[in-house]
């Protein structure tokens, strides 16, 4: 999920995923491509149900 501040421009990636994955090359390239990118989090969903969103997100870079 990307949100973006419409006064800022400041852009939150929110990445949601079902498994643990090693982002550390994606988040340098990003940051480095998009510098409006603030923060990148992680949100893990395990559970077999239909909802997008777990109940755990982490702030893997940036601030909140």
């Amino acid at each position: 999920m990307v949100r973006r501040a419409r006064k800022t421009g400041q852009v939150q990636i929110i990445i949601v995923t079902n498994r643990q994955l090693n982002l550390t090359q994606f988040v340098k390239d990003l940051v480095k491509d998009y510098p409006e990118v603030v923060t990148v989090a992680v949100n893990t969903n395990t559970a077999k149900t239909s909802e997008i969103y777990g109940d755990k997100t982490e702030i893997i870079w940036g601030s909140r």
